[in-house]
């Protein structure tokens, strides 16, 4: 499906004129009535269906019995009955020719019984033989934010959440209150969250590739337990990147415990973590570890915007205490983030002549101690004036707590903010101890976020330096994987394995595959000697341990005797 067919066909579920509602309960506290309460809070303005056979009036709108006694076309359908009832009311929104269908129902593959994946089968025949889409099951709904959609039954869909520029899509729709509220904390707003459930029909790559071609989107974060393909997330990352929306990821599974409970979730195999990191490096997506880390660093990302890519990629340090200074640039090295100045933070250039005559009762370097100004932080404009002219126009990172004496928080908000308007790249406030919530409000007015834990805030800024992996080297790499990726189901062999790592500039031991003692010969000969024989057996994972393979061999002889 291309990109238009795929715009094409989701506008109906994320761009409904009529929803249905199917399930809908007078009952408060049941799923089927906040689905309904939560569309009109949220301010839809199309057509509301709810169905139950009992009939009656939910919230003051009409209930239909069935789907049949709706009059219009339906645009998307909430499925919020259990799971066996689910799969007969995704047949009967086939018979009346809806177009997108919300499965909220749990009890499908995650629940590992025989029942569960029979009815989950069912569901993708379903709807493609109507030209239907299904999100779900075992998902709580979808929030659309731009066009006042909430259609869903978590708590977080009953509030109302500011419309901005990042969406996010998830294999958890119970993490959306925690992504939601720190976005809000952070002063940023949602787009779409997008809880994808066990993919029967859709799955999170469909909602990436919408999510690159909506204007409403400026930067995608993904909650991954697992992904259908590595090739085409190679792909998608690809044309994100080229388009200037940068991705950020947290993988849920690492550990053998956590892979075991996103098993247990949503029936999907959570995959190596080493192997998804390596995969988003490649495809310069943004790895993080906690909901708070992929908040942030979206927040980060979408306030600097595109042109933040072409600014100088050195991080100025301002600390308004030692402490924190050196913490900031134990936490840059840690996370391969440059400092600007040199190995010992000394500055460079006309900048550092132009720093070192502002009236200071200390030395100043990167990082930068607010502490040395005599009291007038504002004097840090001058300085970043200074490195601006320079070419320090890059990150900005801030060590602050509540100063001792009035006026001196305010002062260094307006240096930020006046940074801001002269350089895209992001800003970060790190403030362990809180800041007064008149200052951390008006940061957020200046479009800087405030992080009150120093990892997070600087795995946040870490995004940054994500997005600048060029393009050209992931293409290449896609280039290398893609022919033999289409070519091979399931695992590649190890000589297929070397040929990807080959193209992708990886330095590896020539080898070739022989099926007759005399081939081996040869090709030991070309070679040269000494030689190692491995047996080739796509089932055996460690294959010195069954006696298949055999090193140093010097000499024909010794080669056909093993």
């Amino acid at each position: 499906m291309s990109t238009t067919d795929i715009v094409a066909a989701l506008r109906p579920l994320f761009r409904p004129q009529h929803v249905a509602i199917i399930g809908a309960s007078q009952t408060p506290g049941k799923l089927g009535h906040a689905v309904v309460e939560n569309l009109l809070k949220g301010g839809f303005a199309g057509r509301i269906s709810p169905i139950n056979p009992a009939g009656g009036n939910i919230l003051g709108l009409p209930c239909c019995r069935t789907l049949a006694d709706v009059s219009e076309p339906v645009d998307c359908a909430m499925i919020v009955v259990p799971a066996g009832a689910a799969v007969a009311a995704t047949r009967d929104c086939a018979a009346h020719r809806v177009k997108t269908v919300v499965i909220g129902a749990s009890g499908f593959s995650e629940t590992g019984t025989t029942q569960g994946r029979g009815w989950q089968e069912e569901l993708p025949a379903i709807a493609r033989a109507a030209d239907m889409r299904l999100v779900g099951p075992n998902t709580n709904g979808i929030y659309n934010a731009t066009d006042r959609l909430s259609l869903g039954y978590n708590a977080e869909h009953g509030e109302p959440i500011a419309p901005g520029d990042i969406s996010i899509v998830s294999h958890s729709g119970a993490l959306f209150g925690g992504v939601a509220r720190n976005l809000k904390r952070l002063g940023t707003g949602l787009a779409k969250f997008i809880p994808v459930g066990n993919e029967a029909d859709l799955d999170m790559l469909d909602f990436v590739e919408y999510l690159i071609a909506d204007p409403a989107t400026r930067a995608i974060g993904l909650i991954v337990e697992a992904l259908s393909s590595g090739a085409r997330l190679r792909a998608l990352a690809l044309r994100a990147h080229r388009v200037g929306k940068p991705i950020v990821a947290v993988k849920i599974g690492r550990s053998a415990i956590g892979a075991g409970a996103a098993l247990a979730h949503s029936s999907r195999l959570a995959g190596a973590a080493r192997a998804y990191d390596a995969l988003f490096r490649e495809c310069g997506i943004a790895a993080v570890r906690s909901v708070e880390a992929l908040a942030g660093g979206c927040a980060v990302i979408a306030a600097a915007g595109p042109r933040a890519a072409q600014t100088d990629r050195r991080l100025i340090a301002i600390t308004t205490s030692g402490a924190g200074g050196g913490l900031l640039a134990d936490f840059a090295a840690e996370r391969g983030i440059p400092l600007a100045g040199n190995t010992t933070g000394e500055w460079q250039g006309t900048a550092a002549s132009a720093i070192a005559a502002l009236p200071s009762s200390g030395h100043l370097r990167n990082p930068f101690d607010l502490g040395s100004l005599a009291g007038d932080w504002s004097r840090v404009a001058d300085a970043l004036l200074a490195l601006e002219r320079d070419g320090f126009d890059g990150p900005i990172a801030a060590y602050a707590h509540i100063a001792p004496r009035g006026g001196l928080d305010e002062s260094l908000v307006e240096c930020l903010a006046a940074r801001r308007k002269l350089s895209p790249a992001p800003i970060v406030v790190i403030a362990p101890g809180g800041l007064t919530p008149a200052i951390e409000t008006a940061y957020i007015a200046q479009g800087v976020p405030v992080f009150h834990d120093i990892g997070t805030g600087m795995d946040s800024l870490a995004c940054h330096y994500a997005r600048l992996r060029p393009p050209a080297a992931m293409a290449a790499n896609a280039e290398s994987v893609e022919p033999i990726a289409a070519t091979h189901a399931g695992v590649l062999t190890e000589l297929e394995s070397a040929v990807v790592l080959r193209r992708a500039g990886i330095p590896m031991v020539q080898s070739h595959a022989a099926g007759s003692p005399d081939e081996v010969e040869r090709v030991a000969a070309g070679l040269g000697y000494p030689a190692v024989l491995k047996a080739i057996a796509a089932d055996v994972t460690h294959k010195k341990d069954a006696g298949m393979v055999v090193t140093g061999i010097g000499e024909a002889p010794a080669l056909r005797h093993n």
